[in-house]
């Protein structure tokens, strides 16, 4: 007789003790799990026991996704012993990651990434994709049961005796990418049931996420998220990136998040990163060599004379290059640190020997990131990133690395389904909510927001909100758990193979204004000005109008151009952009001097008169200032807007930017004189 999968529900309904999320990722898997016989009900994380060096077996927060198989004389047994019965050819983890690095051809990664593969056969051993004859080969779906079984082996454990709290009879809730197809989720369950679990719930990670914030907010979510609203799920991992619309829908006491829309699998993420970095330090390295004229003497004198064929590094060298870049890129862009020194020695035959030591500096590293993969560009502009700097043998890596991008073309290609479901325009996203280990980088995260805000058909619109994630790698595995306790409570459907609707607990909290929780750029605001920035500039304007009044000629000029400089570095600072003063100097110059010459012309004039005694010092002093304070405002708006639409200082074209000056300086003279006027007129009552 054929037994049908249960339903979450129904598992729930029998007496298990344990709730259990499992997150199979590319890069990295992760488990949590949720004790019922506990009064809290608190979700943990379950730390996997795993080899992370020879003989050395130690608990980690995450699996590695990596699977390596030794060679004969390669590792010896008793150093890939693990303590519980097996008589694998393997092993996975931390160790089989870090010395697969050194024998490439017998490691496999990224397993997860084939399962979707248009032109392969999941279920086929094609994998490691370099293996040499005699090499055990896998097939993806043979991968992926392996590290649910060394989960499920290192759960076991950790249980003892007690059949009934082995993970085979939990709740068992693994999530998978929204984007995955029918086959590719048939394929993952088909993974579970070889690696011993035959009762599996499949839940798409966006949804995983999402509950994850929601369990840690689950009192004042409402004061967060107002109706209406839309949350873009960005998620970049080390092997894939993808996109989740979920708006905030109903109102009252029966409101609902519904998906909108979900991308494509796309595939890019981290480990192109890294590999960018390695072609990076490559050509630098080799460029090197051949610029050193003795060591290319010397090599000519071994070789016998023979003339140089090109050059380039092993493949092992590649790949002890990549795990190094990939630690210095994480402690660069997570901590922000200054600098990260990469050194790997060449061994055996390299094509290349020798050793590469290289500093990558945070300058650097930033703007390989962000100009190759999180670029301030346009749909139409092509890929800023070398090819064959992002390719890996056999996956088929997107032609374009840059993340905001795809992500553009993502939110332009769902508008439309977006404001009718909404029955609303629909500018962009207002909260963002970031996950996978490639987005811990505060820095990635204010370029995403920027680029979000470039998505609004040239509509000004705020930078979204952002919804905090404080652990990116657990926050799949640790939402697959809080999805299985609000369905234990009741408080959401079933999700369906197509989708799923999150129904919240319904409560008292009450509604607050949609300018609740902003950061402060985010403020209800006329046209292109808000709040914080409108209070700059004016501060800024009464300072200037304060030192055109300087009966000293020239010194009132230097006086005005400093403040300028000012204002500019403040409003930069608002918007996080790096300042150059010199930039800035010039910028302003071009500014003033070139698009408007009239401005500089009138400022020296008036500053000018006032060395005539008396009538000059007063017809001089009333006019600089009234100059000198509308310009400082042109300026202030200029920069301003130029820098809420995500530019910067290289991007800023003092031409295009003349127009919309003198529109603002007519402005700031007519608000200028109100003010005046007004307080005139309270001085006089």
């Amino acid at each position: 007789m054929r037994e049908y999968p249960r339903t979450l529900d129904q598992q729930m309904a029998m007496d298990k003790s344990h709730i259990i999320g499992i997150d199979l990722g590319t890069t990295n898997s992760a488990v949590s799990f949720v004790d019922l016989r506990t009064k809290e009900k608190e979700i943990k994380i379950f730390k996997i026991p795993q080899l992370v060096a020879a003989g050395e077996f130690s608990d980690l927060p995450v699996l590695p996704s990596f699977l390596y198989i030794p060679g004969k004389y390669d590792i010896s047994e008793d150093a890939i012993s693990v303590p519980w019965k097996t008589k694998k050819e393997y092993f996975t983890g931390a160790f089989a990651r870090d010395h697969g690095a050194k024998v490439p051809a017998r490691l496999v990664s990224s397993a997860k990434s084939w399962l979707c593969h248009p032109d392969a056969d999941p279920q086929a051993k094609i994998l490691p994709p370099r293996a040499e004859d005699g090499v055990l080969r896998f097939s993806p779906v043979e991968t992926q049961a392996a590290f649910l079984e060394h989960i499920r082996e290192a759960w076991n454990r950790a249980q003892g005796n007690e059949v009934s709290q082995h993970l085979e009879n939990q709740t068992l809730l693994i999530t998978v990418p929204a984007s995955f197809d029918k086959n590719a989720r048939d394929l993952t369950r088909k993974a579970a049931s070889m690696a011993g679990l035959k009762k599996v719930t499949l839940l798409v990670e966006p949804l995983a996420t999402f509950c994850n914030w929601f369990a840690r907010h689950e009192h004042d979510w409402r004061k967060l998220i107002t109706p209406g609203e839309v949350i873009l799920v960005c998620d970049v991992g080390g092997g894939t990136t993808g996109f989740a619309l979920i708006a905030r829908r109903g109102s009252g006491d029966a409101p609902f998040f519904e998906p909108i829309a979900t991308s494509e699998h796309l595939l890019l993420g981290g480990d192109n990163i890294d590999l960018t970095l390695v072609r990076h330090i490559e050509k630098r390295f080799l460029k090197s060599r051949q610029r050193n004229i003795f060591t290319r003497l010397i090599r000519y004198l071994i070789s016998g004379g023979k003339p140089e064929e090109k050059t380039t590094l092993g493949r092992e060298m590649r790949q002890a290059l990549r795990h190094e870049c990939r630690r210095a890129k994480e402690v660069i862009m997570n901590y922000e640190a200054g600098s990260a020194k990469v050194v790997v020695t060449g061994e055996g035959s390299q094509v290349v020997g020798g050793t590469i030591a290289h500093t990558l500096r945070y300058p650097e590293v930033r703007h390989i990131i962000l100009e190759g993969f999180f670029p301030l560009t346009d749909t139409a502009d092509g890929p800023s990133v070398e090819r064959r700097g992002i390719t890996e043998f056999g996956l088929p890596y997107e032609q374009d690395p840059a993340v905001t991008r795809h992500l553009r073309q993502f939110l332009e290609q769902q508008r439309p389904h977006a404001e009718k479901l909404l029955n609303r325009a629909f500018r962009g996203p207002d909260l963002l909510l970031f996950n996978g280990g490639s987005l811990k980088s505060k820095t990635i995260q204010k370029r995403i927001r920027k680029a979000i805000r470039r998505c609004s058909n040239g509509i000004s619109w705020r930078l979204p909100r952002i919804l905090e994630n404080p652990d990116p790698d657990m926050s799949v595995a640790a939402g697959a758990a809080s999805y299985g306790i609000f369905r234990m409570r009741g408080k959401t459907p079933s999700e369906s193979e197509d989708g799923w609707i999150f129904h919240p607990p319904a409560d008292k909290s009450p509604e607050v204004p949609k300018t609740a929780n902003r950061l402060p750029e985010q403020e209800s605001h006329t046209g292109l000005i808000r709040k914080p920035s409108e209070r700059i500039i004016m501060q800024h304007v009464y300072v200037t109008m304060g030192i055109g009044l300087i009966p000293i000629p020239l010194v009132d000029l230097v006086g005005v151009t400093t403040v300028e400089l000012n204002l500019i570095r403040r409003l930069a600072k608002l918007y996080d952009i790096p300042f150059s003063r010199g930039f800035a100097k010039n910028l302003t110059a071009a500014l003033l001097g070139g698009v408007i010459p009239v401005t500089i012309g009138t400022k020296l004039t008036l500053g000018l008169s006032k060395a005539i005694p008396v009538a000059g010092q007063m017809f001089g002093a009333v006019g600089m200032s009234g100059v000198s304070a509308a310009s400082t405002y042109a300026v202030g708006k200029v920069f301003n807007r130029h820098f809420a639409e995500g530019g910067t200082f290289l991007s800023f074209d003092p031409e295009k930017a003349g127009e919309f000056y003198a529109e603002m300086f007519a402005e700031g003279r007519r608000k200028v004189a109100a003010d005046l006027n007004a307080r005139k007129g309270k001085k006089g009552k």
